[in-house]
């Protein structure tokens, strides 16, 4: 926002302007000729723009030109999950040491980082619950960002049994379930250095 809006005052930026600035946006391209920003990404690239005009309009009591603003409609990707086949060629193929690991997201959906995040403690064999309560990020250890996303996912026979498999060893509630060669939670780099995901 900075090299488009400039020195320009905050009470004087306009619908106008917000909208050039937008359309500039939209309009960059890649090096092979698709638009580099989704709609969902301009967006967001905004919002804090116009969260900024609200505070100071109601702080320092100017006009509001915003109101008229409506955000870019933002398209949901397709949905192409994987066949039961695909998945059990994939598990058939992956080395033995990341079974569980791929096996525990397959079964549960959960994210890599959900999965890097989890403890001993947030598996309750009693309930045959798992309890997604933690991320990995960036090596640091956050809790989940919303409360959809805190949640407890049923374990099914085939994961109650790789469960136990991976806890077998572990003795303390904060140790976690999948660890690097430093007995480290793991990082989603590894899985992008070994299989280009960031899912």
């Amino acid at each position: 926002m900075i090299p488009f809006f400039g020195n320009t005052l905050i009470n004087e930026i306009y619908l106008n302007q917000l909208d050039q600035f937008r359309q500039q946006l939209t309009e960059m391209e890649k090096e092979d000729g698709n638009r580099a920003l989704s709609n969902a990404h301009v967006n967001n690239i905004l919002w804090p723009l116009i969260s900024i005009r609200i505070v100071a309009a109601e702080e320092f009591k100017f006009d509001y030109p915003f109101s008229r603003y409506r955000a870019l409609r933002e398209q949901k990707a397709d949905s192409s999950p994987m066949t039961l086949q695909e998945v059990k060629r994939f598990l058939d193929y992956i080395e033995p040491e990341w079974y569980d690991h791929f096996l525990l997201r397959f079964m549960t959906g959960m994210r890599s980082c959900e999965v890097h995040g989890l403890q001993l403690k947030h598996i309750d064999f009693d309930h045959r619950l798992i309890k997604v309560r933690q991320n990995v990020v960036n090596g640091e250890i956050t809790d989940v960002k919303t409360p959809k996303s805190r949640r407890d996912l049923p374990i099914n026979d085939i994961l109650s049994s790789s469960l136990e498999r991976i806890t077998a060893t572990l003795t303390e509630p904060d140790d976690f379930l999948f660890t690097n060669d430093a007995s480290e939670p793991l990082d989603i780099a590894i899985l992008e250095n070994k299989y280009g995901t960031r899912h």
